[in-house]
């Protein structure tokens, strides 16, 4: 039984779109990287955009800059409260701004 599962599970993950982006080595990246790059390709993350999906904000725009553009990874880069020059910072700033860390 434990087989079929396994079988049936990997099947699935196989054909997800996300799976394509992260098949890749990642032995030798930091946790940090790899969990950020795993959680913005499923759309899963912390931002507002999501949170706001899921019933946790009310609003998916950023509540950091105020801007009125939703709050994903697209905005990221753009987000004059974040700090940090690569995609990586940026979002583990925003998650810390954002559960109050």
């Amino acid at each position: 039984m434990r087989q079929n599962w396994k079988a049936s599970l990997t099947s699935r993950v196989s054909s997800r779109s996300w799976r394509i982006d992260l098949d890749r080595d990642v032995s030798d990246k930091p946790c940090e990287k790899v969990v950020e790059e795993f959680r913005l390709a499923v759309g899963q993350d912390c931002l507002a955009g999501h949170l706001h999906c899921i019933g946790i904000f009310e609003n998916p725009n950023c509540p950091l800059c105020k801007k009125d553009e939703v709050m994903d990874r697209n905005h990221l880069l753009g987000c004059s409260a974040l700090r940090g020059d690569s995609e990586v910072k940026r979002y583990w700033s925003a998650r810390h701004l954002l559960m109050g860390h």
